[in-house]
């Protein structure tokens, strides 16, 4: 004789499996990206109290946060002015899963931010001296370490922004103005993630290795907190080789740093970080650096594609 049904059971044996699932199944706070581009005015040191307009774009998780901040500095193109606003969604997804309010800045000249961008890579190399990047004052990658402490300076007083938890992330031509940064960081950036970075091999000419060895030198007595160097063994635009040379001489010189080289399953390494295809390749790196810096990297929302706010 078949019993009957017995619903009491099944609540029973319901709970038990949701009691024993792992935390990542279990439901997970929706949020968007709440993207949101604006502009800051910044005075830059060493700018004779010249204003400049900065653009930027904004991801952060819903809430009133503070969160800990990203600040993505990004590559250029050969017209700097007709230059997109850059948006690094797929970098943002990944770390607004985590809690993190991620800030983009157009550095001087790009985009809609007013100024003159000179790329003019070998002042920086006639100019190195043992004062270091934080006391240049021409119009190349020094300048724009200046724009770039002032707009942290500023971006860190929004209210959702927790200023004791940052870090800074380059991608590409971004690379030499974070290390010039990275000099004279101010209390609460913890340290910096590169991405395929150059510039300090671009000075027509020069030995490409040479340049790269005096910069690597000259930075690894300065830049004291850690980093953590990401580049791809297919890439077009930036040698992987060129710049371990430079990696060797920063931490030779006491530069706190790891390298990576990575091989993304995409069509051109230079452009991993704005893939979704090389995430898996490329986050579990970064993963273990924030967990160094003690950041956090457990996923704390399911993100969502919401209509940007402009």
């Amino acid at each position: 004789m078949r019993s009957a049904p017995r619903p009491w059971l099944a609540t029973l044996l319901l709970r038990a499996l949701s009691a024993s699932a792992p935390a990542c199944a279990l439901a997970l706070p929706v949020t968007g990206l709440n993207e949101h581009t604006g502009f800051i005015e910044i005075t830059p040191a060493h700018g004779g109290g010249e204003r400049i307009r900065m653009q930027y774009t904004l991801y952060r998780p819903d809430g009133p946060g503070p969160f800990p901040l990203a600040l993505i500095n990004h590559g250029r193109s050969r017209d700097p002015r007709s230059q997109p606003v850059d948006r690094p969604v797929v970098l943002a997804r990944e770390l607004v899963a985590r809690g993190y309010a991620v800030v983009a800045p157009m550095r001087r000249g790009f985009a809609e931010t007013l100024g003159r961008y000179q790329d003019n890579p070998c002042t920086y190399h006639r100019r190195i001296d043992a004062d270091g990047l934080a006391h240049q004052r021409e119009w190349d990658a020094t300048e724009e370490a200046f724009d770039l402490h002032a707009f942290v300076n500023a971006v860190v007083g929004f209210r959702e922004i927790d200023r004791s938890r940052i870090v800074l992330v380059s991608q590409s031509g971004g690379f030499t103005s974070t290390l010039g940064y990275m000099t004279t960081p101010r209390i609460g950036v913890l340290g910096y993630i590169n991405f395929v970075g150059g510039g300090f091999s671009d000075c027509a000419g020069q030995d490409d290795l040479a340049l790269t060895r005096q910069a690597g030198a000259q930075l690894g007595r300065q830049v004291k907190r850690p980093g953590l160097w990401i580049y791809a063994s297919r890439d077009s635009f930036v040698s992987a080789a060129t710049y371990r040379v430079m990696f060797d001489s920063f931490v030779a010189a006491g530069g706190d740093a790891s390298w990576i080289e990575l091989d993304p399953p995409i069509e051109e390494g230079h452009y991993m970080l704005g893939d979704k295809r090389a995430v898996s390749v490329w986050w579990p790196h970064v993963e273990t650096f924030l967990q160094r810096l003690g950041l956090p990297t457990e996923v704390r929302y399911r993100v969502t594609t919401r209509t940007a706010n402009k």
